[in-house]
């Protein structure tokens, strides 16, 4: 078993490494999903992973750590994504650490400060990892910039903490209005080999989703393939997880 990246110092405004951070990482070290991966990206150039909602970046961190067990090849690009400012500075300092320290000869982009995949030039990732925010809220909070937001002037830290870490669980209707943009987004972000590894909950349709997905237009004589690759087998704190798989045929 890989170690887990550590994240000494973890500010309260960033979700730490919990059961859904650990699921994501037994996945995608386990041997099957190593196979995949290793055959699916064995012919692409510098092949791009993208980890969207960072936070931590333990997940990145592992993957660019550890890209020649896990991807069978050491010039990987890593790029982190985060509505959350604060998870951005941090998750730099994660995913370098981590990579010195296993002697990694990954490259580590950086991590961009957007709710997202806004900006990426369209079928560039050939690895996305998306650990969303998947808890069913009335709605999905503001996001704060320096310029703008719901918060003006002086804040309490404890309110500032507090609203940035609503970011990352805080989903809206059916916990999927976040994961259902990037859904929307997915077949033009992907490259033709690219595969997304999306966390979920059981209130999150999933059944639903594998169906809406497995229907999505057929191109270049590929279609669509989406199946669950690893689940928490147990109540993570108030619902069960599970890892979704999609990918071009």
């Amino acid at each position: 078993m890989l170690p887990t990246p550590e994240t000494p110092g973890l500010p309260d405004s960033i979700y730490p490494p919990s059961e859904d951070s650990y699921l994501l990482l037994d996945a995608l070290s386990d041997p099957i999903q190593i196979s995949f991966l290793t055959e699916r990206l064995k012919n692409t150039t510098c092949p791009l992973v993208a980890d969207l909602g960072t936070g931590s970046g333990v997940i990145l961190a592992l993957v660019l750590a550890h890209a020649k067990l896990l991807l069978g090849r050491s010039d990987v690009l890593g790029l982190g994504v985060d509505i959350n400012r604060d998870a951005c500075f941090y998750s730099r300092n994660t995913v370098l650490a981590n990579c010195k320290e296993h002697g990694s000869q990954a490259t580590y982009l950086t991590t961009i400060n957007s709710s997202l995949l806004a900006g990426l030039r369209p079928r560039q990732i050939d690895l996305l990892i998306f650990n969303p925010p998947y808890v069913p809220t009335p709605d999905v909070p503001t996001a704060m910039t320096p310029e703008a937001g719901p918060f003006q002037g002086k804040l309490a830290a404890h309110d500032r903490d507090s609203h940035l870490l609503s970011l990352s669980y805080s989903g809206g209707k059916d916990g999927l209005e976040v994961t259902n943009k990037l859904l929307e987004d997915l077949p033009n972000c992907l490259s033709q080999r690219g595969i997304a590894y999306v966390l979920l909950c059981k209130a999150n349709k999933v059944e639903e989703i594998i169906k809406r997905i497995l229907a999505w237009p057929k191109s270049e004589d590929t279609e669509w393939k989406a199946e669950v690759v690893r689940s928490s087998g147990k109540q993570a704190g108030w619902e069960r997880l599970v890892i979704l798989r999609i990918w071009r045929s």
